[in-house]
């Protein structure tokens, strides 16, 4: 039975259900023996023609016939049945090596299958909630167990290439660097930061620029993080949005000494409010978006120093929260109108976060940096795929240009200010 092509060996165990199957599974393997049959004469028939000769014929030496069959190898592709297994016939020593039209439409459908599980996967579905996805009508895994972990790396694959592509291409006009944390070694029961970094560049496209593990958001972690995409080419941008904390700000005051910088006003105006009596809130309030929301940057200068004199002897401590770093909180200020909005905040990238947290919060704990990162990374990145473009005409690019000028950046995004000359060279 060996010697025969494996279409007749089909046949044969064809024959054989029909001489002695019985019950409700006779017709589901006569059809999937028929399919398997059908796929196997049909790339017979595809190798007969690329050696020239049938399966019984010797090779003609005369005419120069090259190759020869070498058994089979069996493979597994999705049908209306389920997953078949099918066996393929290996071809070896051709002049051009054997490709099959049929198998690599069926292989498409397999690869579908993959890509599906790999999306499930990045939306929150452990493993074994795919395996019980990927299941046909008995209860068989459409794919191996072992496929259905193997296939999950390529989301590690992805981060990896992502974490180093070069960033050069992109004219980074305003950055934004954030932390999300999650808790990702089994051992410990606190959560660790994902330091994250995203920008709007100069044709308005918004983009997703680096992931990296930072245990805790020092100086010294936000450093190695903006020194990373530093070297893979991160141009000097006009403008930096942050949070208030400590090491995120002496990093970027290392790192961007001469770009302009925002702090955010959702954040501010919550650390300000919570320090007022809950009665006073919504009066304060008021004042503060008046403020943060002034046409310009005189009248914004104006209410707040209006604010400050009202306030000061009510409300000391929330007043002091509202002129630390005041001059951070009005920078949009100068800014085009129409970036305003997007721009006085850190809200786009806690939205993103917001989308992630949606996705990891069905695992209770990660056990590994490695599959933290890449799930995490799955998410992010392709929330960032819905990102939608800001305006960038004419007027705001000529308008940014001044704002470098200002600060003597150069007028476009570059790779030639100091410390990215000094990574540079050290690299």
């Amino acid at each position: 039975m060996k010697r025969i092509p494996a279409s007749q060996q089909i046949d044969h165990r064809i024959q054989e259900e029909l001489e002695s199957g019985t019950g409700g599974k006779l017709l589901r393997k006569l059809s999937e023996g028929g399919l398997v049959k059908l796929i196997c004469r049909i790339v017979e028939e595809e190798v007969a023609e690329h050696l020239g000769r049938d399966y019984y014929e010797r090779r003609d030496q005369e005419v120069g016939q090259r190759g020869y069959r070498n058994g089979y190898r069996d493979r597994r592709f999705l049908s209306s049945e389920g997953s078949v297994k099918v066996p393929i016939p290996r071809v070896r020593e051709t002049e051009e090596p054997f490709r099959s039209v049929l198998l690599e439409k069926l292989e498409r459908q397999t690869d579908r299958l993959e890509q599906m599980a790999v999306e499930m996967y990045a939306r929150g579905l452990s493993t074994r909630d795919i395996e019980a996805v990927l299941r046909d009508e008995e209860g068989k895994l459409l794919l191996s167990k072992s496929s259905v972990s193997e296939i999950t790396e390529e989301l590690w694959a992805e981060y990896q290439a992502f974490s180093e592509a070069d960033l050069s291409e992109h004219e980074v006009e305003y950055l934004w660097l954030d932390a999300v944390y999650e808790p990702m070694r089994a051992w410990l029961s606190r959560k660790e930061g994902i330091l994250a970094a995203w920008a709007i560049c100069r044709d308005g496209e918004k983009i997703l620029l680096g992931l990296e593990i930072g245990l805790r958001e020092s100086t010294e972690s936000w450093t190695s993080f903006l020194h990373s995409l530093i070297r893979r080419g991160l141009r000097e941008p006009v403008l930096v949005i942050t949070d208030g904390n400590p090491g995120l700000l002496a990093a970027v005051e290392g790192s961007f000494s001469s770009s302009w910088r925002q702090r955010c006003t959702f954040h501010k105006k919550r650390n300000v409010l919570e320090k007022v009596p809950e009665k006073a809130r919504d009066e304060v309030k008021a004042w503060l978006d008046s403020i943060y929301y002034a046409p310009n940057l005189e009248t914004g200068e104006k209410l707040a120093t209006e604010f400050i004199a009202k306030y000061k002897d009510q409300y000391p401590r929330a007043i002091s929260a509202f002129q630390d770093d005041l001059a951070a909180c009005l920078t949009h200020l100068r800014f085009p109108i129409v970036h305003r909005r997007s721009i006085r905040t850190s809200n786009s990238l806690e939205r993103l976060f917001g989308e992630q947290k949606r996705r990891t919060k069905v695992i209770p704990r990660f056990f590994t940096e490695k599959s933290c990162l890449k799930l995490v990374f799955a998410a992010l990145i392709r929330a960032a795929a819905n990102f939608q473009a800001i305006a960038m005409t004419e007027l705001t690019v000529a308008q940014l240009e001044v704002l470098r000028k200002e600060k003597e950046l150069a007028a476009e995004p570059s790779l030639d200010y100091p410390l990215a000359q000094q990574l540079r060279r050290a690299a």
